[in-house]
């Protein structure tokens, strides 16, 4: 388990208990850029003289999300999923950020599984270099390290340490008047485990390549909606492809400058059934899963 696009059908370094596998691939795909994101939308930033006791160049976001799905366990409650983040945000003179992002996931109505960390990103982001127009279309990149902090990555899949590559193009129409904007994020990933395969005999993911396309579109000045489209490809060390998806929508309201809160809906998984046909689409009664959080930025 990580901030990365790790995944979990294919021994990777989102990997923990088997019950927990389906859930933590949506958290690892939205934990992957979240505070970037928070950070770079059509959203209001947060006004300098809201910033309280943060230096200029530092940003604090703190994140709670609740998840769950359709399904029921044996006493007939409704699993749920929680996740809280923090991350933060370090200008640097050029105008480049470094950022950290930590998380712990738990199940508030089966305390008895207990919680876990999941793997810190450590993220260095290229400052927006204009492609054309004032803001219309540019351009930045970004490195993320990985520190091996969940345990069952350590114990399960020898999860040492992994390498992202994140190059970011956006379109802001914005600049015609239009409130909308597209952001194209493809990500190269590289994973390092002591061992090749994980304590189940699977081969780990050695190699992750996503394409991710994130639509906001602005309702009004507190509106937003969110469509976020990912398609990734995993090859384990013994050279076996995969390919994963998954299609997010939410609703966000940003209440004030430092305080927003969504709801929305995920469905994501392996991308081909066992027969062979497309296992992609919006809705899933069994893989869908249905959030809500609340995040606070300063």
């Amino acid at each position: 388990m990580d901030l990365g696009f790790g995944m979990t059908f294919v021994s990777g370094p989102c990997e923990g208990g088997e019950m927990a596998k389906r859930s933590l691939l949506f958290f690892c795909i939205f934990l992957s850029t979240f505070s970037i994101w928070a950070q770079n939308t059509l959203r209001t930033q947060v006004a300098k003289d809201s910033k309280g006791f943060l230096p200029e160049n530092l940003s604090l976001a703190l994140v709670q999300e609740l998840e769950g799905n359709n399904q029921k366990d044996l006493e007939g409650e409704r699993r749920i999923q929680s996740l809280s983040l923090l991350s933060l945000s370090y200008e640097l003179d050029k105008q480049d950020s470094l950022q950290l992002v930590a998380a712990y996931t738990s199940r508030p109505n089966q305390s008895e599984e207990g919680g876990e960390f999941l793997n810190t990103s450590i993220t260095w982001l290229s400052k927006a270099n204009r492609l054309y127009g004032e803001k219309f279309l540019t351009y930045r990149h970004g490195f993320s390290s990985y520190l091996p902090t969940s345990a069952s990555d350590r114990e399960d899949t020898s999860f040492r340490s992994a390498i992202t590559y994140r190059p970011r193009i956006t379109l802001d129409f914005s600049e015609i008047a239009l409130p909308l904007q597209l952001d194209y994020r493809p990500s190269l990933r590289r994973n390092f485990h002591r061992f090749t395969t994980d304590a189940f005999s699977q081969f780990n993911v050695e190699y992750s390549f996503a394409n991710r396309l994130l639509t906001t579109y602005q309702l009004s000045e507190k509106w937003l909606l969110n469509l976020d489209l990912n398609y990734i490809v995993n090859r384990t060390y013994n050279s076996v492809d995969t390919t994963q998806f998954q299609i997010a929508e939410s609703l966000i309201w940003n209440w004030n400058q430092n305080w927003s809160i969504a709801i929305g809906h995920r469905n994501g998984g392996s991308s081909l059934r066992a027969d062979g046909s497309s296992n992609i689409g919006l809705y899933d009664a069994i893989q869908s899963q249905y959030f809500t959080y609340f995040e606070f930025l300063m």
